[in-house]
Order: C-alpha cells, then structure tokens, then sequence
C-alpha cells in the first residue's frame, strides 16, 4: 500500500524503496530463465500432459451428459405431440410444457456449444507450450527494453530494505502443476 510518507516527511522517516534498473533487469531475466529450465524437465511436461488428458475426459463426460438432456427432452416433446394428437391434453396446455422444454433445450444446446469450443482448444499443454516459446525468445535476449518490462511485469514493489516483489502480468509455470 503506498502511503506517501516519503514524499509527506522525507526520508529520514521514509526510505525511498528504490532499485537499480539494472539490477531488475537481471531479476527478471533470472526469473525466466529459471522457468525456461523448470518447464523442459520431462517431469512437468508428463504432469502437464496428464491434466490435460484428464480435463480433456471431464469435458467427453459432461458432453456426453448434456447430450443425454438433449435426447431426453427431445423424446418429452415427441409424446406431448402424441399425447395431442390423441387429445389426452389440450393445446394450451402442450404450448406451456413445450415452451419450457425448448427453454431447457436452448440452455442445454448454449452449454454444449460452450463446452465444444473448450475442448477444441488443447487446453493446458497449449497454454504451456506457447508459454514456453515466449520464454524461449526471451532467453535469447541479453538485456530487455523498457517495452519488454511493461509486457512482462504488472507490478514492482520495493521493501525497505531494497528487495523486489515483482508481480508478472502471466502466471509463472508453476502455477500449472
């Protein structure tokens, strides 16, 4: 939380909390490579590739239970047809039922477009490897921009005692084993 007692009462009260550029540079680029090295262990690669197989199988599961509705409602709406026809009930009565079995059927078919487009996307070993060409092509970089650090950090907080907290506008890979 910023106070502002530097600037109220000076620095005799307050220090200024400030780091050299450079040193942060050197922070940040430490940081990456440490989860460039982090994520080309085959381990965490296997781990990542076992979630997302078994997210993968949640999402089969919930759209073969959302299909399941789909095919049970659409057989409710066949026998108010029938039972109509058969004048076992009246048309207002058929319009009411069917009114709410499309409503479910709508939100049933929003559901499963839903799920669909969640699992065409290969989910987290996507999301891992891109993050792993990112920190590749940072890798390769001797110093970063100031134009690079506005992309890579959200956020630095220097404690009293001159120690960074930098807070990355991603989540670093550990935050997906």
């Amino acid at each position: 939380m910023f106070s502002g007692t530097h600037l109220k009462h000076g620095k005799h009260v307050c220090g200024q909390h400030t780091i050299k550029e450079e040193a942060l540079k050197s922070i940040i680029l430490e940081d990456i490579r440490t989860w460039t090295e982090a994520l080309n262990q085959k381990d965490v690669l296997e781990r990542v590739e076992a979630k997302a197989t078994t997210s993968r199988k949640q999402l089969t599961k919930q759209l073969e239970a959302v299909d399941k509705q789909l095919q049970k409602l659409n057989d409710e709406r066949k026998a108010l047809i029938r039972l109509l026809a058969s004048d076992k009930i009246t048309e207002a009565e058929y319009k009411d039922v069917t009114a709410e079995i499309n409503s479910s059927i709508e939100q049933l078919q929003l559901k499963k477009s839903t799920l669909s487009n969640v699992a065409q996307t290969k989910g987290l070993d996507v999301m891992v490897t891109r993050m792993k060409e990112e920190l590749q092509r940072f890798m390769k970089l001797k110093d970063l921009t100031s134009d690079m650090l506005h992309r890579l950090v959200e956020r630095i907080e220097v404690t009293a005692d001159g120690i960074p907290q930098i807070r990355y506008r991603f989540a670093p890979p550990s935050a997906f084993l």
